[in-house]
């Protein structure tokens, strides 16, 4: 049966807003995706590691009841699991504080069977990170060779880029390895100091990948592919927060290429009106997570996307 597998980091969000705590909710970058498509009720599981702590039974029983499968959690002992606080500006927009341990080394996951065109989620800083690149690349290249979808979001901010020279080399890997890359034009502006769109695709992800969604703040959203470059509007709303906006959408591509049933080989050969359906079915779930405290789609958009 064909399953979705969320790979990185996973963070217990403290959420403030005028410097008072408004929630607290696990969370990380393909975490968050990942809960939101198991609130959808596709066959989820989720790779990640944790320490021996409340903080861990928690996440793992959250996994649980939104139908993601924590077998794949990999705790470490004597380890407090990762902490971090979001502050809310007046534009509901977070800055983060991390609390953690350090890395162990020579950490082996617990890994699920990978078969063909199962959907594979990475994203953020996680995906380079060289403290566990040495883990993170083989199951990647394990997927690929299976013949997964690998859904690589770039999600890399300024607070990393003194790391920029020690992870290139995995940022290029990631995107010959990826069916689909996604990332911000400020992503690219930070690796590689450019920010225009057609440059970004031709010059540095089209060699490798030939599928990029390009986001740019309040601009137009472009898809990517060989064939054409498809401009899609931003919706402006009000939000309660934009914590996992980012993340939802990919949620929502992986939800459409879940429900229509689009395998790898299908992938360069999407018409495009279903380019368009795409990008409003990711759209809707971004848009969802933004009227709400959570990281997450809510419980009740959940069910009525259940296939």
């Amino acid at each position: 049966m064909r399953k979705v597998i969320g790979i990185g980091e996973s963070v217990l969000d403290i959420v403030l807003k005028n410097n008072e705590p408004k929630s607290a909710n696990p969370g990380g970058s393909a975490f968050n995706a990942i809960i939101s498509l198991g609130r959808c009720g596709l066959p989820c599981c989720f790779l990640t590691e944790m320490g021996d702590d409340h903080v861990a039974t928690l996440t793992m029983d959250f996994m649980e009841r939104n139908g993601v499968d924590s077998h794949f959690v990999t705790q470490i002992p004597n380890t407090k699991s990762k902490v971090s606080l979001a502050f809310l500006n007046e534009q509901n927009e977070a800055s983060y504080q991390f609390y953690r341990d350090p890395e162990p080394e020579n950490l082996v996951y617990n890994q699920p069977d990978i078969c063909p065109d199962d959907l594979v989620l990475i994203s953020s800083f996680y995906a380079v990170n060289p403290a566990i690149r040495y883990r993170v690349q083989p199951f990647l290249k394990k997927a690929h060779d299976a013949g997964a979808i690998i859904y690589y979001d770039v999600n890399f901010r300024m607070n990393h880029a003194s790391s920029i020279p020690a992870v290139l080399a995995s940022v290029q890997e990631n995107f010959s390895l990826a069916g689909i890359v996604r990332g911000s034009v400020d992503d690219f502006k930070v690796l590689y100091g450019i920010t225009d769109a057609d440059e970004i695709y031709a010059k540095y992800v089209s060699p490798y990948c030939k599928i990029l969604i390009l986001t740019n703040g309040a601009n137009p959203v472009r898809i990517y592919t060989p064939d054409v470059c498809l401009f899609f509007d931003v919706e402006q709303m009000k939000t309660l927060s934009t914590i996992g906006a980012g993340d939802n959408y990919n949620a929502g591509v992986l939800y459409y290429l879940y429900k229509n049933q689009i395998v790898g080989q299908d992938l360069l050969k999407l018409e495009k009106d279903l380019w368009y359906e795409l990008q409003k079915e990711a759209e809707s779930f971004a848009t969802n997570v933004c009227q709400s405290i959570e990281n997450y789609v809510s419980i009740d958009f959940g069910k009525r996307k259940i296939l």
